[in-house]
């Protein structure tokens, strides 16, 4: 174990004093009682805080013995003295395992903040008497190290066991952030809150205690203050152990930690029974909801339920007014207490007490013991115990009732987010991590919701998707709004998938800023667009472009031609005698036959050139990279030849032909319009000389 080796020249000082006998020293309460819901799982952090929390507690005692020995400045010195050995080595293995962290030297700031406020509070034991001096120090460094401890330290060991274990330092945090979320058994101001409350109770005793151990040693120790001092001892370390059992609960185990309250206090009470009671129905009514009997006493809780408050307005103007209630005798009960004493009588009390359980919106409920085989004298201490107990109750009661409306409420959400129709991915917007998914995610990605919360939102996506994803990130983690945007997904069988990212703002979530995102699947909308834009721009008969589309072709090859100096040719071409056919066999076959036609016509000219049918039994045939007539001459016969072949309809073989005119640019027009009119008046005289053939454009 590390052994400080500061001055404690003031503590060595005050335990060695003549006057502070043994049992003095022995009784000394302990404000900040040791259990494992501090343990870190480092040895050598646990080992500092306990030295630690041991020495507080022991400044406690010398604090309140009043030595004129021990002032309150040395007693100061000694415990920063102490304090800042402990921040030395704390720090130091932060150090080791976290030295390029920035929660590091975050907690070494809020390491020298503490020091700071205890130098502070040195400065002004000058100002105060030693009383005033010791609670105002004591009471700080009961809340300031006990959250110190269950927030700052717990994380930061955490991330140094990951990083033990193998992990790096963002694998760490992320790890420590998840872990941490839940750790502690109940919320760290809560906690804190009840160290604050039980160092009340405990700073009462422990003056008392004082008071009456001088007293013993003027007096040469009576024999009834020994008792009596014991018997405060005892107290104090059975509110102690109820708080520590309290804290060490699970949210689980909080009805259990109840009952074994009410177990203890009842045997101390010497009580035949203890019970909890707890409105309802908006105040209107109240239940016994734990109870805890003594051998041979009939359990009476499932005969007290809903009673109507308003049936009993003594009882709970007396916890309400007077903040308990104390019947030495059932008989002895006012007359405005006549409704009570039925109910106390049936169940064969002869003397209760009770004491109130409550929030800052009011009395909820009460905590209460009953005496059935004799009666008894509550004695002030006992008094003193119950109102303790009731606030130690009324903390769990408090507690565990924000934790179901927080379970509620995440069950709701989480119903809600898995039955959404839409992948939901939430994503840590500082660095990309997924931090929760749904079902339908799994659906969509193919990766298990445990697979996803490993990675960056950015790997579901191909590579040059990264930079789309990173600024729909950036702009979600800055505005309020909705913010949409489509993104190809990368399936985990290598499918590639539209998507449409919606992203509703963010939401903070501890030191996290979360981008919730909704992913839909728009493959089936992304391909009835395009069929639409097919649709658009191609003839419904042949599937070949239509006028418009050819149109806008057209005009990117002309401005690629004019730029270039490029040349290139356009071909009007007329399918010979497809009325005979019409009139003959039908329109149906004649449909068939511009469908084979135009067929065989995107065949012969290949993939670099374009044919468009622009109506009846006209085509357009765009012959790009020209350098010679005889280049578009080629690309004529080679129509020529495929359209001439035997055609198979209906049973029928039919022959078709095609003439064909053919213009040049720039020889024969330099836009679509003188283009298409000496190619139209070439593919003419072509039908003039015998059909089936082609001929050039007159210059």
């Amino acid at each position: 174990m590390f052994m400080p080796t500061y001055n404690n020249r003031a503590i060595r000082r005050g335990v060695g004093h003549p006057g502070a006998t043994m049992d003095a020293l022995h009784l000394a309460v302990e404000l900040i009682p040791w259990n494992a819901h501090f343990e870190t799982g480092l040895d050598v952090i646990d080992q500092q805080h306990r030295q630690l929390v041991a020495r507080v507690n022991q400044l406690a005692a010398l604090f309140l013995q009043g030595r004129d020995e021990s002032s309150p400045n040395d007693l100061m010195t000694a415990l920063l003295g102490c304090v800042e050995h402990h921040f030395s080595i704390e720090e130091a293995v932060w150090d080791v395992w976290l030295g390029g962290h920035e929660g590091v030297a975050a907690h070494r700031r809020t390491h020298a903040d503490f020091l700071d406020a205890l130098l502070r509070q040195r400065a002004e034991t000058a100002a105060g008497s030693p009383d005033e001096v010791a609670e105002r120090t004591l009471r700080f460094l009961t809340r300031r190290l006990a959250h110190h401890i269950l927030d700052d330290d717990k994380r930061l060991a955490c991330m140094a066991l990951a990083v033990r274990a193998g992990a790096s330092l963002r694998e760490a945090a992320h790890r420590a952030d998840e872990e941490t979320v839940g750790m502690t058994a109940v919320p760290i101001e809560t906690l804190s809150s009840l160290n604050e409350m039980l160092f009340a109770r405990a700073l009462g005793l422990m003056r008392e205690r004082t008071v009456r151990v001088r007293t013993e040693e003027a007096l040469q120790a009576s024999r009834a203050t020994v008792i009596a001092l014991r018997q405060q001892h005892d107290m104090q370390r059975l509110i102690n152990e109820l708080a520590s059992d309290f804290m060490a609960a699970t949210t689980s185990d909080f009805d259990a930690a109840i009952d074994r309250i009410l177990r203890r206090s009842g045997e101390y009470f010497d009580a035949d029974r203890s019970y909890v009671f707890v409105t309802h129905g908006e105040g209107k009514y109240f239940s016994n909801t734990h109870e805890w009997c003594a051998a041979g006493i009939e359990p009476q809780r499932e005969y007290l339920q809903d009673h109507l408050v308003e049936a009993a307005p003594w009882w709970w103007g007396q916890l309400r007014g007077e903040g308990r209630v104390l019947v030495r005798n059932i008989a002895d009960l006012p007359d405005e207490a006549a409704a009570e004493r039925t109910v106390l009588e049936s169940q064969d009390i002869l003397s209760v007490c009770a004491f109130p359980i409550g929030d800052r919106d009011g009395v909820f409920g009460f905590v209460g013991f009953d005496a059935v085989r004799d009666r008894r004298d509550w004695a002030d201490d006992v008094i003193q115990f119950g109102a303790t107990i009731g606030d130690l109750i009324g903390i769990a009661l408090g507690y565990s009732r924000m934790h179901r409306s927080l379970w509620e409420s995440e069950n709701r959400y989480r119903a809600l987010f898995e039955s959404l129709a839409d992948a939901v991915i939430v994503v840590d917007a500082g660095n990309g991590l997924i931090v929760d998914a749904n079902r339908e995610a799994e659906t969509l990605t193919g990766r298990s919701v445990a697979e996803l919360r490993s990675l960056l939102v950015s790997a579901l996506h191909p590579p040059e998707s990264c930079g789309a994803v990173q600024r729909h990130l950036e702009v979600s983690g800055k505005v309020a709004g909705v913010v949409m945007t489509e993104l190809v997904l990368s399936s985990l069988d290598g499918r590639l998938i539209p998507v449409e990212v919606r992203s509703a703002g963010h939401y903070s979530a501890g030191e996290q800023s979360l981008v919730v995102s909704v992913y839909r699947d728009i493959s089936e909308r992304k391909d009835a667009e395009a069929r639409i834009r097919h649709m658009a721009q191609h003839d419904a008969l042949t599937g070949l472009p239509n006028r418009a589309l050819f149109d806008h072709l057209f005009e990117a090859t002309l401005e690629a031609a004019r730029r270039d100096q490029s040349r290139f040719a356009l071909l009007f071409a007329d399918l010979d005698n497809l009325k005979p056919v019409n009139d003959g066999l039908g329109h149906a076959v004649g449909d068939l036959l511009l469908k084979q036609v135009a067929d065989r016509i995107r065949r012969a000219i290949g993939d670099t050139d374009t044919a468009a049918r622009i109506g009846g039994d006209e085509f357009l045939i765009l012959v790009r990279d020209v350098r010679r007539p005889e280049d578009a001459a080629t690309v004529a016969e080679q129509v020529l030849r495929a359209v001439s072949e035997p055609c198979s309809l209906e049973g029928r073989a039919i022959l078709a032909s095609i003439s064909i005119g053919i213009a040049l640019y720039p020889v024969h027009g330099t836009d679509a319009f003188a283009l298409t009119r000496h190619a139209d008046q070439a593919m003419y005289r072509a039908k003039v000389g015998g059909k089936n053939g082609f001929a050039f454009a007159e210059t």
